[in-house]
Parts: structure tokens; C-alpha cells; sequence
């Protein structure tokens, strides 16, 4: 599900985990900063949750995964550091605090919740300005390191024009990876 954030994403957040308090979940943050903030909000809020990216020590992102996977942890907040073999199948939810780079991001990432076969949700928050705010990150990585970042930012693009499209969510995601069977 994608919701217009309107207001605080932190207040929003927080709505939807006190509706599911014991679940165990993945928030997605955009920045190390964002996940390490949203995660001492959760934690001062009650919730058992920890932030985990590129920038931590490994020893310290072992330990956290492992608490995560072995419940002491209920909700990893993260960046895009965590997912790649994570394999947790009674994750009831992913959240997206900031929208995901890629549409493959963002089915990859919210393909991580109901693994078990249970009901699970995957919601993405955005506004306006998000594209505005990823298309001058990639801007300034391309001239920072001279790459040519004309696919990610066409993949930017194509999400969010799959954010704002009001046709089918699940026609949209096939139409995009060119799957027009079910059209």
C-alpha cells in the first residue's frame, strides 16, 4: 500500500505499529542517520527496535541481525544495507519511512514480510518532494564520483510515476518487470 505522508512519518509510523504491537517488522529508512533516529524513537516509544546499516561495525550488525531473527529484536530499522539473505519468515510487515530508489527495490524489499504464508503488509510512505529530494542525491553522487547515473535516475522516475498512478498496484509492478499477460 502507498500513503501520501501527511505530517510527520514518524507519527504515521507509529500509528501502524501500535495497531500490531508484538509484530516483527522491517522500517526502511533512506540515510544511516534516519534509521539510527527513527530507531531510539521507536525504542523511547516501547518498541523492541534497532537500526542496522553499512556503517555500523560487521560485529555489530551480526548481533543485531541475529537479535532480529531470534525475536529479542522486533523491528530493524534500516537502510538498504539490510535484506540480502534475510531470511525471517514471520515478518508481518515492511514499512517504508522515505520511498525506495527503484521500483526492484521496492518489490525486493517489501517481499521480505508474510514469507510464512500469513497476512502481512507492505506500506510505502512518500510526498511530493521525495522526487525532487532523490533525483539531487543522485545528482550529487554523479559528480562526487564523474558516474553517469542517467539509469537510476530514470529508474527514480518510473517509481515515481508508479507511486502516483492510480491503476492496480499488482498490473502496475507487472506492466514495469513486462508481464502483460494478465492485462
Amino acid at each position: 500500500r502507498l500513503m501520501r505522508r501527511t505530517g510527520s512519518a514518524q507519527k504515521m509510523i507509529l500509528d501502524m505499529l501500535r495497531r500490531q504491537k508484538n509484530a516483527s517488522g522491517i522500517v526502511y529508512a533512506g540515510s544511516r542517520d534516519g534509521a539510527e533516529k527513527l530507531a531510539r524513537q521507536l525504542s523511547a516509544e516501547g518498541f523492541k527496535a534497532d537500526a542496522y546499516h553499512a556503517g555500523l561495525p560487521a560485529k555489530v550488525r551480526d548481533e543485531r541481525l541475529h537479535d532480529f531473527l531470534a525475536d529479542r529484536t522486533k523491528i530493524m530499522v534500516a537502510t538498504i544495507a539490510f535484506g540480502m539473505g534475510i531470511n525471517k519468515p514471520d515478518v508481518r510487515f515492511v514499512i517504508h519511512a522515505d520511498p525506495p530508489s527503484s521500483l526492484e527495490a521496492y518489490w525486493q524489499e517489501v517481499g521480505r514480510a508474510g514469507r510464512d504464508g500469513k497476512p502481512a503488509s507492505g506500506v510505502c510512505l512518500y510526498s511530493s518532494t521525495d522526487l525532487g529530494w532523490s533525483l539531487r542525491r543522485l545528482s550529487m553522487r554523479e559528480n562526487e564520483t564523474g558516474t553517469d547515473l542517467s539509469v537510476q535516475k530514470q529508474k527514480a522516475l518510473d517509481f515515481f510515476r508508479f507511486v502516483h498512478n492510480p491503476e492496480c498496484r499488482r498490473k502496475g509492478v507487472r506492466r514495469y518487470f513486462g508481464d502483460v499477460a494478465g492485462d
